[in-house]
């Protein structure tokens, strides 16, 4: 999928992308990562690309192939709950590209709530940018794990669960 307003090409993520991406990540997507895994960006990526489901993992880069963000869900061993993650480049910062992603990944999160009516997961308590985009979509905050993942550092979980209409 091609957006001609902001010159950017959305396309299904490999895990060759998370070689493309992690370099480039925000300083506080690389702290979220570690003090998650306790991985590198590059390794994090690379599993998270991995482990999401068939046709729910996109990369979005610019006419230089410059990556912008990586979005994905993955599956849990609960067949209705999935695990959402995105993680992006400083590049998501310019003007013309946040106003796009924010309306994409509403439609994106819709998408991923079709397939799995409860979306969870945990943010660093620390990325409030990543807060802030997850309360803009949609996301409630439900509890603060004090000792979260290889850091042992605060993480909040967060939650989206599907509208029944």
């Amino acid at each position: 999928m091609y957006i001609e307003d902001i010159n950017v090409l959305i396309r299904p993520a490999t895990v060759e992308d998370a070689d493309l991406i992690g370099p480039l990540l925000r300083q506080s997507d690389v702290g979220e990562l570690l003090a998650a895994s306790g991985l590198s960006a590059v390794e994090a990526v690379r599993l998270s690309i991995e482990a999401s489901s068939d046709g729910f993992c996109m990369i979005a880069v610019n006419d230089d192939n410059t990556p912008i963000l990586i979005w994905g869900v993955a599956k849990s061993p609960y067949p209705t709950v999935g695990t959402p993650w995105m993680v992006a480049t400083n590049e998501i910062y310019r003007p013309q590209y946040l106003r796009a992603f924010k309306k994409l990944c509403g439609e994106w999160i819709a998408k991923m709530n079709e397939r799995f009516p409860l979306l969870i997961n945990y943010v660093d308590h620390r990325n409030v940018t990543s807060i802030l985009w997850l309360q803009a979509l949609g996301f409630v905050f439900t509890k603060l794990v004090p000792n979260y993942g290889h850091g042992k550092l605060p993480f909040w979980e967060f939650m989206r669960v599907k509208e029944n209409v």
